[in-house]
């Protein structure tokens, strides 16, 4: 969030991404418990606000909680961060909740159960001839979780949480989408990927790559940064380029599924 509580970025984009929670603004959500959440960190900075779990209309009236803190610039407020728990994250220990690294630890366990779901489900589609969508398509949008990871990465860098961790993982998670990337560009043999002739993929694909190529330059000043030097500036590029990426690899994602390989200049 800004300091006029605008949701400037927000991992899954649901109904209230680029809405405005202010207590005294018009958003729909401004009442909900991510309003809250806003409204204690904006007035709490210093500390970690909880708000207890009850229903959020954007994520489908799922039960939710939210935790806030403020982000400070050379100790001057220039945002707020908030993140939403579901239900199931609820530790025994209600003081672990104030911990993001446990929250973290909580999502990397969620993350591996669904790659653990979706792997017992292609050997499922395998004995029972199921068609399943091209490996292609597959890893294409497996590319949009890449970017959400590498996003967050870089939130938790800066906001100083394990910070040397976050900034390892996040280079990691860069060779990873670049090497994804080459990968459906030019193929390769071990995961099945055909060498990507369809003209309109193609041009979608090297917008992709424009556009990682200029979210890299914000990570890399990110990692070049002091966790108290990471200006407001910054931290807005970030989010831009973030979304820049994410937009294209959502086009790009499509094509895979829809070109029939038919030049449209032809």
């Amino acid at each position: 969030f800004d300091l006029e509580g605008n949701l400037i970025y927000s991992v899954y984009k649901e109904l209230d991404y680029a809405t405005n929670f202010a207590s005294n603004g018009t958003g729909e959500w401004k009442d909900s418990g991510l309003g809250e959440a806003y409204e204690g960190a904006l007035a709490n900075p210093d500390v970690i606000t909880v708000v207890d779990w009850k229903p959020y209309g954007p994520s489908s009236g799922a039960l939710a909680s939210f935790l806030s803190t403020g982000i400070k610039q050379n100790g001057k407020l220039v945002g707020v961060f908030c993140t939403q728990l579901p239900p199931s994250a609820r530790p025994e220990d209600l003081t672990q909740v104030l911990d993001l690294s446990y929250i973290e630890k909580e999502n990397t366990l969620l993350l591996a159960s669904v790659q653990m779901l979706g792997e017992r489900y292609a050997t499922h589609a395998l004995f029972e001839n199921i068609a399943l969508p091209p490996v292609s398509e597959t890893f294409a949008e497996s590319q949009l979780l890449s970017v959400q990871q590498i996003m967050k990465e870089a939130l938790f860098a800066i906001l100083d949480v394990r910070r040397t961790d976050y900034l390892e993982a996040l280079q990691a998670s860069e060779k990873k989408f670049d090497d994804l990337h080459r990968a459906l560009v030019w193929g390769d043999m071990m995961s099945g990927l055909p060498e990507l002739t369809k003209i309109c993929t193609l041009q979608s694909m090297l917008k992709v790559g424009h556009a990682m190529q200029a979210l890299k330059k914000y990570l890399k000043l990110l990692r070049d940064s002091e966790a108290i030097a990471v200006s407001q500036e910054l931290l807005e590029k970030l989010v831009e380029s973030e979304n820049g990426l994410r937009a294209a690899m959502e086009d790009a994602v499509n094509f895979f599924r829809t070109d029939d390989g038919v030049d449209p200049a032809a």
